[in-house]
């Protein structure tokens, strides 16, 4: 692995050569080049070059770490680390307690067998030396201040990295930037030296385990190595993903995946295969969209050089106005591709902790519901496949609303983005069949009917009395 960037103040240059050697999917050692530049940034050797710097216990767990100076680790049951040893001066120990379930609730540190920090986490609370130090939010911490309390926010990206970090003023308070597989990157982030208690949760929204230098990410199930894109412990469910290492980080493509420690369908095997065939059709579309929005950004910009040079006519504007409409069209349908693509990803994580099941059907419409806590999605075809995660997730986030067509409209459009053709042709609508993403609305969506004319989600409707309210609304549009 090859890293650039600072190696002193306002100087950049290469900071990480890695080299990894390993016995089958095991690390035996990794080394950096040699230098300053390398060994002071990013990954360090800390002096060892021995050919196994990493040892591993019969459940695959990394016991030792010479790189990152780590004597020994003990694990739980669950195959949690209970206690990490160093070797470094003051013989540092980090400690942790779990219940019954693997949810972490103290993790106490230690130089000269003394204690140094203890932390206990109850729930959304977490309390540093058994005092109050912050609540988790929705939208980031509020932290005890006398009587009352300052509210944190965090900015985040696609993958749920926080990458700003603002107070209820908007005075910044921290800026983060990231490596492909989640190493921060020197130079570019900034804590606000008036912050009390700098915010952790920073890749993937994981708990940064800072402490003597260790920098693991907690993500509940496994520790996370970001200087080297691996985890430490095997995958709970690698039986299911054979082709892959058990240890490697979002398949490798951290860029548009997450991967928190496992998957959570309710049948892995099963649900993983039509969540990987999902995801490879999106990839397939997403290339060509992506395609498709250069040549209209380069159309955009041919017809505004042209208008600039030549002057603008009622035809060029239409041909200028009709180019943009087209190219927020494919910005729309790339971003419900990506949305798309989350949510599969949000919905294999075992970090998730509800249940997902895909059921696929024969029959003319899918449907979800929630059956003894699962979210059963029955689907009909890969882009009804599509339809329903949506709902799925609305389930599952609490978003899905009250008004049946409303939530309707969503889940079409990311279906039509997905295959336009499975939208256009094939859902037939009081209304006639639409051209566009756009002409998906709640009008549409009640007019949507079977074979034998039933209206799908008007079902207590009759056919003169939907016919009357057409006649009535003669020469409107939906």
């Amino acid at each position: 692995m090859n890293r650039t960037g600072q190696t002193a103040t306002d100087v950049y240059g290469p900071t990480d050569n890695l080299v990894y050697t390993y016995t089958g999917n095991q690390l035996n050692n990794v080394n950096d080049a040699t230098g300053t530049a390398y060994q002071n940034n990013g990954f360090s050797d800390n002096g060892s070059t021995t050919t196994n710097e990493y040892l591993y216990d019969q459940n695959g767990n990394l016991t030792k770490d010479l790189n990152k100076q780590i004597d020994n680790i003990m694990y739980s049951p669950q195959n949690l680390p209970q206690r990490i040893d160093m070797i470094t001066s003051g013989q540092p120990r980090i400690l942790y307690v779990y219940d019954a379930t693997g949810r972490k609730l103290r993790k106490k540190t230690l130089l000269n067998q003394a204690d140094v920090t203890t932390t206990d986490y109850d729930g959304s609370f977490v309390y540093v030396g058994g005092a109050l130090s912050y609540i988790i939010t929705p939208e980031g911490r509020a932290l005890p201040d006398g009587s009352t309390y300052k509210y944190e926010y965090h900015l985040k990206d696609h993958l749920g990295n926080t990458r700003v970090v603002f107070d209820q003023n908007g005075t910044v308070l921290q800026d983060n930037s990231y490596y492909p597989f989640g190493m921060s990157i020197d130079g570019l982030n900034y804590t606000n030296t008036a912050q009390s208690a700098p915010n952790k949760y920073l890749y993937n929204g994981k708990e940064m385990q800072d402490d003597f230098n260790l920098d693991w990410m907690d993500y509940g199930a496994r520790m996370y190595d970001a200087v080297l894109g691996r985890w430490h412990s095997v995958d709970p469910l690698a039986e299911f993903n054979r082709k892959w290492s058990p240890y490697n980080y979002a398949v490798n493509n951290p860029i548009r995946y997450i991967d928190p420690d496992g998957m959570q369908w309710a049948d892995p095997k099963k649900d993983q295969k039509i969540a990987d065939r999902l995801q490879s059709e999106i990839t397939d579309r997403l290339t060509t969209e992506k395609e498709n929005l250069n040549t209209a950004n380069n159309k955009v910009s041919q017809l505004e050089k042209k208008i600039a040079e030549k002057g603008s006519t009622n035809e060029l504007e239409n041909k200028l106005s009709n180019a943009k409409a087209e190219l927020s069209s494919i910005s729309t349908t790339i971003s419900d591709l990506n949305e798309s693509s989350c949510i599969l990803t949000e919905m294999g994580s075992k970090d998730v902790s509800q249940v997902f099941d895909f059921n696929e059907i024969t029959s003319e419409t899918g449907g979800t519901e929630v059956i003894k806590g699962v979210i059963t999605m029955d689907v009909v075809s890969d882009a009804n496949a599509i339809h329903e995660t949506k709902h799925g997730f609305q389930i599952y986030d609490k978003s899905i609303s009250h008004d049946k067509l409303e939530r309707e409209v969503p889940a079409y459009q990311s279906q039509f983005s997905f295959n336009p053709q499975s939208v256009k042709n094939n859902v037939p609508s009081a209304w006639g069949l639409i051209s566009n993403r756009s002409d998906i609305n709640t009008n549409w969506v009640m007019g949507i009917h079977d074979s034998e004319y039933n209206f799908i989600y008007l079902p207590s409707w009759t056919i003169k009395g939907v016919q009357h309210l057409f006649e009535t609304m003669k020469g409107k549009k939906p």
